[in-house]
């Protein structure tokens, strides 16, 4: 799986993407254990998504920076800066249809992780 990280200009942060193909049955259960296996002393947001509507890595990346940026600034569009980021790449403010966009479903086979 290709792996490739960028820094945030200005600030000591960045963002890292991987993208791969994999057999997702249970989404749920896939994201469960992904998570679990996260270190707890992870300072960044995780978040998986599917690449299909995604202009490229610089679109992640700018997406990635402004989450970055408006949780600097307390102006997240969600509670959650991972959240925040899915609804930007989606393109929306709205968490269900960011989530019906780019959000991974059973049985997917490809998939983005940023962190």
């Amino acid at each position: 799986m290709p792996l490739e990280c960028m820094d945030f200009p200005n600030s000591n942060s960045g963002m890292c993407l991987l993208t791969g193909t994999v057999t997702i049955k249970s989404s749920q259960e896939w994201l469960k254990k992904l998570y679990s296996s996260l270190p707890v002393q992870l300072e960044r947001f995780v978040q998986v998504f599917s690449p299909q509507n995604v202009g490229g890595a610089h679109h992640l990346a700018w997406n990635a920076y402004a989450s970055f940026l408006a949780q600097k600034s307390n102006s997240l569009l969600a509670k959650k800066p991972e959240m925040d980021f899915l609804c930007r790449v989606a393109g929306t403010n709205q968490i269900p249809l960011a989530q019906e966009k780019v959000g991974i479903k059973d049985g997917q086979k490809e998939m983005a992780i940023v962190w």
